[in-house]
């Protein structure tokens, strides 16, 4: 869209709409997002299992070597449990939402009523890094 076309758009205020949840930037939560990372987890233990030959299968109907099988079956449980640590996140994130009441301005991050202190987030960033890199 265009400079132009953004500028005819009318500008209006925003409504908040009742007995709606919240709008979220993920596609999935709680018991879904955990349900769906224990399928992946599974999924990817049961191809690893049968590229590593805890499962016996045949040789001849394998058509990609197994070490790379093995690979993709761990990268798809490690995704399953990407998918766990996100569910389990946003229940504690719903009950700690429950249990506050008129102070939603500290749901965002978990603030230190007695003050703050420097936290770099470098190790983060590099932990990141690294785990990016091993998958790579």
């Amino acid at each position: 869209m265009s400079d132009s076309a953004s500028a005819a758009l009318p500008v209006t205020d925003c409504v908040a709409l009742r007995n709606h949840p919240a709008v979220s930037e993920t596609t999935i939560h709680g018991g879904w997002s955990i349900g769906l990372g224990l399928l992946l987890i599974a999924g990817g233990f049961w191809l690893s299992a049968i590229s590593l030959n805890w499962i016996p299968t045949s040789d001849h109907s394998f058509g990609v070597p197994r070490d790379v099988t093995a690979l993709l079956g761990g990268s798809v449980a490690l995704c399953g449990l990407s998918f766990v640590v996100n569910g389990i996140a946003s229940l504690w994130r719903r009950a700690r939402a429950s249990s506050v009441v008129g102070q939603t301005w500290g749901l965002d991050y978990p603030w230190d009523s007695q003050g703050i202190q420097s936290r770099s987030a470098l190790p983060r960033i590099f932990f990141g890094a690294c785990l990016f890199a091993g998958m790579i």
